[in-house]
């Protein structure tokens, strides 16, 4: 019995000793498992950390590539940009050129064309006045005669005219004194296709008077004292409107930068024709000098056209309203030119309806700092002349100019109208 007990404890201690073993071993396996998965798991991640390693380093790489190819394609862009920019330069450079060249031929064009017709003028002009003088001759009214009537002592000799054109002009040698004297006089200064010179010392010249040899020898049945107003040259910032001028009448309407040429004008005029003129002088200022003397140059020809404002004395910031009547067929435009010598349109509120036309001018805020004048002007012509067409205010000192040598250039005949504006602080 006890051996039988002491097998049984001996094969129970080697049960429990085998399954010791046994669990021990399995004990060994799974810590070997858990580390064998803890490497696989940390390889996992290592893997998993370069591929995301490699994907940004991919991504940054991409990147770059874009961003080189994106300026790359900027500066193809730039160029390109740089190319087609000098090209359209190039191009404007030679349209510039090509324009000059166009200008200056009909500059010379229309030179020659005005010389052509100035020359036609003097020799008609020539001709009116020796038929006008062989016509006194013929009826017994000498020129003695007629000076006698002005109060003057007969001349000796045919004294020399002491108005003269800027340009000197060779009348007909053909024609008698008389007839040289009225082309001296008359003569219009040949301005068509000159380039625009710089805006002259306007007041610089002393006034001179014609003499009566001169107004008896200007054709025509004008009175004596419209002769003498035509004639009379005041200088280069003058000139004298005929309001109404009869025999013993003349109302007149004066544009001049200075009262003192009108003054030296009514002396000669009462000292000549022995009565005094009634003279409304409207004070310039300098820039606006070109208008005198484009206004010379224009001519005093009865055309019929008529310009009228609402009210010559505004406030800056109203507005005035105004009509030309006398129209023909053809266009009419309306400027106004400012105390600093700026020519601009008011076309757009230009209305017409037959011979007539109304517009609308707003006075600028702007004047309000001082008596600034304005000058509000009115030209027809049977044709469009393109220097009219103005799409923003220009410089008077080119602006007329430009206008009498298109009208001449293409033989249009212009009118022009005009009223001066003050404008009250």
């Amino acid at each position: 019995a006890d051996a039988a007990r002491l097998a049984e404890e001996a094969a129970q201690a080697a049960a429990r000793q085998d399954a010791e073993r046994r669990a021990a071993e399995a004990a060994r396996r799974a810590q070997e498992e858990a580390r064998a998965r803890e490497a696989a798991a940390a390889a996992e991640r290592q893997r998993a950390e370069a591929a995301a390693i490699a994907a940004e380093a991919a991504r940054v790489a991409e990147a770059r590539r874009l961003e080189d190819a994106r300026r790359q394609d900027e500066a193809r862009r730039q160029d390109e940009a740089r190319r087609l920019e000098e090209a359209r330069r190039l191009d404007e450079a030679k349209r510039q050129d090509e324009a000059r060249r166009i200008e200056e031929s009909a500059r010379v064009e229309a030179a020659r064309q005005a010389e052509l017709a100035r020359q036609t003028e003097l020799a008609r002009r020539a001709e009116d006045a020796r038929r006008a003088e062989e016509a006194r001759r013929a009826t017994g009214t000498g020129v003695d005669d007629a000076m006698r009537l002005l109060g003057q002592a007969p001349p000796t000799v045919a004294a020399p005219v002491t108005v003269a054109p800027t340009v000197p002009v060779a009348p007909t040698a053909s024609a008698p004194p008389a007839a040289q004297a009225a082309v001296a006089a008359s003569a219009p200064l040949p301005t068509a296709g000159l380039p625009v010179a710089p805006t002259p010392r306007f007041g610089a010249q002393p006034p001179r008077a014609p003499d009566a040899l001169a107004l008896l020898a200007m054709p025509g049945a004008t009175p004596l004292s419209s002769r003498y107003v035509q004639a009379y040259d005041g200088g280069d910032c003058f000139y004298l409107n005929p309001i109404d001028v009869t025999e013993r009448r003349a109302d007149l309407e004066g544009f001049g930068a200075d009262v003192a040429p009108f003054e030296a004008f009514d002396a000669a005029f009462k000292r000549t024709l022995g009565f005094e003129a009634n003279i409304a002088v409207r004070l310039l200022a300098p820039a606006q000098c070109p208008l005198p003397a484009f206004l010379r140059q224009v001519g005093r020809g009865d055309s019929g056209l008529k310009l009228s404002l609402a009210s010559v004395n505004v406030r800056s910031g109203q507005t005035v309203t105004g009509s030309v009547e006398g129209l023909g067929p053809g266009a009419v435009d309306v400027l106004v030119l400012d105390h600093e010598g700026r020519v601009e349109s008011i076309a757009p509120s230009l209305s017409r309806a037959g011979n007539r036309a109304e517009f609308v001018l707003q006075v600028a805020d702007a004047d309000r700092q001082a008596r600034r004048p304005k000058v509000v002007i009115a030209i027809s012509s049977p044709q469009r002349l393109e220097t009219l067409a103005l799409q923003a205010p220009v410089a008077g000192a080119d602006f007329f100019p430009r206008l009498l040598a298109e009208a001449r250039s293409r033989n249009v005949p212009i009118a022009v109208a005009l009223k001066y504006l003050r404008i009250d602080t």
